[in-house]
């Protein structure tokens, strides 16, 4: 595997399991921070409200920008799909456990390292890539007027809402011991 794309996986990583991490310390944070759950389960709203505003704003703003310190600047925000997968399938117990063993902050802890880690590797290791002189705002938006993306966006949106719902409140409604 080469660096560049290693260093994108974790980088996809370490944000994924910052992103579902929640899910397995839920309670600890709601503690820690001395609200109800509920409350605290907004930080997964806070989260996904920031991705689904800034991430079309950012497309826009950075469309004429040269790639490669775009990809570190945005942290590789990359369809980089193991490392999403890892995130949730091996991220997330980890970060769970790391939360409910050393403090909830310890997780978040570890992912920044981890995203830190990344970073470094990715301006060691991704090729200088030019900007398109082509690109443009309004190409860039015109995705949008097609029917197909419009669908795929909602149906995207409402899938994860369903899955992260899910995921923040699985482990209040656990039986531990």
């Amino acid at each position: 595997m080469r660096p560049a794309v290693f260093a994108l996986m974790l980088v996809v990583f370490s944000l994924t399991t910052g992103e579902f991490v929640i899910a397995g310390i839920l309670p600890e944070v709601a503690a820690g921070l001395a609200v109800s759950m509920p409350a605290a389960g907004l930080l997964v709203s806070a989260y996904a409200l920031g991705m689904i505003v800034g991430g079309p704003v950012v497309t826009v703003a950075t469309s004429r920008l040269p790639r490669k310190p775009l990809v570190v600047g945005l942290v590789a925000v990359a369809q980089v799909a193991l490392g999403m997968n890892l995130g949730i399938v091996g991220g997330t117990p980890i970060g769970a456990a790391v939360g409910q063993t050393f403090g909830w902050r310890a997780t978040f802890v570890s992912v920044a390292v981890g995203a830190a880690v990344a970073l470094l590797l990715l301006l060691r290791f991704l090729p200088t890539m030019p900007a398109q002189s082509s690109a443009s705002a309004r190409r860039e938006l015109r995705v949008f007027a097609d029917r197909r993306v419009q669908l795929a966006i909602v149906l995207t949106a409402l899938g994860n809402v369903g899955v992260v719902t899910v995921f923040t409140y699985f482990t209040p409604r656990l039986p531990l011991s």
